[in-house]
């Protein structure tokens, strides 16, 4: 088992959970309820929104991973 601590699984949580509750969760909900075609000029700030802080996301979550199991 590694030997995990409470902050880093705090750290952990909040590198997916953060990104997707605050940004990208919103932006995807705005684009389903929003009455315009999904790839229009008023789409497309929340498609990068979207596309940004999934890539946010996912290299926080690698860096926390990697400095776990270093």
């Amino acid at each position: 088992a590694l030997p995990i601590s409470f902050s880093q699984i705090f750290s952990l949580l909040g590198a997916t959970a953060t990104a997707f509750c605050c940004y990208i969760m919103p932006a995807i909900l705005y684009l389903k309820v929003g009455d315009f075609k999904l790839w229009s000029w008023q789409a497309l700030p929340c498609i990068l929104l979207v596309l940004a802080s999934s890539c946010s996301s996912i290299t926080s979550t690698v860096i926390i991973i990697m400095d776990l199991l270093s």
